[in-house]
């Protein structure tokens, strides 16, 4: 557990102390606001568990087959040419009656989840993060 979630589930664990009439009269007319906040921060709670979660499910990738920097290059090769015919045929879906536009749309979109994980972990196997980083950047300053 996260040095993020542990103080989050500390938080809430006190707000809720803090509800079970464990405060002072000065808090009373904060009860409501105490239980907004606390939904907040259960919220926050959730979203930090489901990413570390996907953290742990990533490193369990980069510890597989994917490690092999040339299994990742071929496999990055065969799903940009598969991201190319599927929206080809997304963009021509009046030739493809064997599926409509959304069918279409949902493995395009497969495709570049894909595409974006194998990439993700050929960023993260070749140390790339200083060239990740400059390449944010370079996107931030062209929105200026």
């Amino acid at each position: 557990m996260s040095k993020l979630l542990e103080f989050v589930n500390e938080y809430i664990e006190n707000m809720e102390f803090i509800l079970e009439d464990h405060y002072s009269d000065v808090l009373k007319p904060l009860k409501d606001d105490i239980k907004k906040e606390l939904a907040n921060f259960i919220s926050i709670k959730d979203l930090i568990e489901e990413d570390e979660e996907i953290i742990l499910k990533f490193n369990t990738l980069l510890n597989s087959k994917w490690k092999d920097k040339y299994l990742n290059l071929v496999a990055i090769s065969d799903h940009l040419t598969e991201c190319k015919l599927k929206y080809e045929a997304y963009k021509l879906d009046s030739i493809n009656k064997d599926f409509s536009k959304e069918e279409l749309k949902f493995e395009l979109d497969k495709e570049l989840m894909d595409l974006k994980i194998l990439l993700d972990i050929y960023v993260y196997n070749n140390s790339m993060k200083d060239l990740y980083n400059k390449r944010i950047e370079r996107f931030l300053e062209k929105l200026k």
